[in-house]
């Protein structure tokens, strides 16, 4: 048996599927925004109001802050 420091990794990126590149930004007003495909759901989380978040150009969803979730308009 061979130490685990003489072994070669079978590839050089096992999780190539996984990485994401990040969506493009939009500028506006000099700040950098993200554009955001739909809000799926909302908590309070340690007296904080947050947003379930999906993001436009991302499979996976993320709880954000309600203050940095801003403009949101619901389109029927």
């Amino acid at each position: 048996m061979q130490p685990v420091s003489l072994l070669d990794a079978v590839v050089d990126d096992p999780l190539e599927r996984q990485l994401l590149k990040p969506p493009s930004s939009v500028e506006v007003d000099g700040e950098v925004e993200y554009e955001i495909s739909s809000v799926k759901d909302s908590r309070i989380y340690h007296n904080q109001s947050q947003n379930l978040v999906q993001w436009t150009g991302y499979d996976s969803l993320t709880w954000e802050p309600t203050k940095f979730v801003d403009g949101l308009q619901a389109v029927g």
